[in-house]
């Protein structure tokens, strides 16, 4: 049950209020997601349970879903991805010791984009961010790739150095005596 947190302390009279709030700090938090509300809780809270080896069963009965297909739709690519995982690792013992998570599987995709094109700014459009500045937490590893590529992107009219003002620049902005 969810109550309000704003005087007077009752439930939400319409079944969206969890939604609608959660919608509204999505929002005033610039998150962009095809899909807002609740919805988002649920996905994250089964997406994570799984990735902490929860078994799909107990996830649904946390969700308080009908049937495991349900349960398997909010932890859909979570879960295909740790069920390949598991296959590969039986040929491959070695990769059951590795972190495999839709997070890495982007992380990684994100750093052979930018080592391949040397532009933050086709990994960006790739994942689909809004700004460099999410980009960049995909992109962390070796800061001489990011470095170099930060430098590629510098307009070709704007030269490296130290800034040195004419007399005739400091001139006009010292105040007049």
């Amino acid at each position: 049950m969810f109550l309000r947190n704003i005087a007077p302390f009752r439930p939400f009279r319409s079944g969206d209020g969890v939604s609608s709030v959660v919608r509204r700090l999505m929002q005033r938090a610039g998150i962009v997601a095809p899909v807002k509300g609740a919805h988002v809780l649920r996905h994250t809270a089964a997406t994570e349970m799984l990735r902490h080896g929860v078994p799909l069963e107990k996830i649904g009965l946390v969700l308080r879903h009908r049937g495991i297909d349900t349960t398997a739709h909010y932890a859909k690519v979570a879960y295909l991805l740790k069920q390949h995982a598991a296959t590969a690792a039986r040929a491959h013992p070695g990769l059951s010791k590795k972190r495999i998570s839709p997070h890495v599987l982007r992380h990684t995709c994100a750093m052979i984009i930018l080592q391949a094109t040397q532009d933050i700014r086709k990994v960006s459009l790739w994942l689909g961010h809004a700004t460099l500045t999410t980009t960049e937490i995909y992109t962390r590893g070796d800061p001489t790739e990011k470095i170099d590529a930060m430098e590629s992107i510098v307009p070709p009219h704007l030269r490296r150095g130290a800034f040195q003002p004419s007399d005739r620049l400091i001139a006009l902005l010292k105040p007049p005596s």
